[in-house]
Formats: structure tokens, sequence, C-alpha cells
């Protein structure tokens, strides 16, 4: 252990290792929350021109499907503006299911298959 000038154990002894695997795990959990919470659309194909569009809502990621870069921005910048109302307004917060449905109904969340 490594100890200062007055005689008490050092605070770099305590740092976590980079190189252990629990600790970059948890560095990159911290970085795509955070990434998540910017909430700018993630570019799904390398010059494809659409782009993966999500929305958070009581902690989860819902996804609204992927779209071309204009329309895209467009569904994001709705879905945030109904989530947040939403979330200010309705009392008891509605179910992370329930705006998933209304999303959808909206034609906001685009669902293959439905």
């Amino acid at each position: 252990a490594d100890f200062d000038e007055g005689g008490t154990k050092s605070s770099t002894s305590s740092l976590p290792n980079p190189t252990n695997r629990t600790f970059r795990h948890a560095l990159l959990k911290r970085y795509y929350r955070n990434v998540d919470k910017m909430s700018a659309p993630a570019v799904s194909a390398p010059g494809s021109g659409k782009k993966a569009v999500h929305v958070k809502w009581a902690g989860k990621t819902i996804a609204l499907g992927t779209f071309p870069s204009a329309e895209a921005d467009e569904k994001c910048q709705k879905a945030k503006a109904l989530t947040r109302a939403w979330r200010s307004t309705m009392r008891p917060k509605p179910s992370r299911e329930w705006v998933m449905l209304e999303l959808e109904r909206l034609g906001v969340r685009v669902v293959s298959g439905r």
C-alpha cells in the first residue's frame, strides 16, 4: 500500500484498475446511458442516410424505428414533445406499454408486423 507524508494510505492505490473488465463495463454502461440522455438519433448504417430513433420513458428506451435523416429528426422532436407533455400533465403516470401504443397510434412509432 502507498502512504503519503502523514502516514495515511494514499488514495491512488484505491483507484480502479482500467484494465479490469468490470471497470471497463461500468465505464461503457455510463457512456451509453449518457449517450441515450442526449437523445441524438444514432446513425444506423454508414452511408445509408437512415437513423435509428428512440425516446426514454420510465428509465427505459422505446425504439421508434429507423427513418431517413430528415424524417428521423422530425419523429424525434415529436416524440420528445409528446412524452414531455405526458410526463408533466398525466397523473398517474402512464405505463411504458401505454406510451408505446399511443406513439404507434399517432404514427410516431413504426413497428413492422403490426
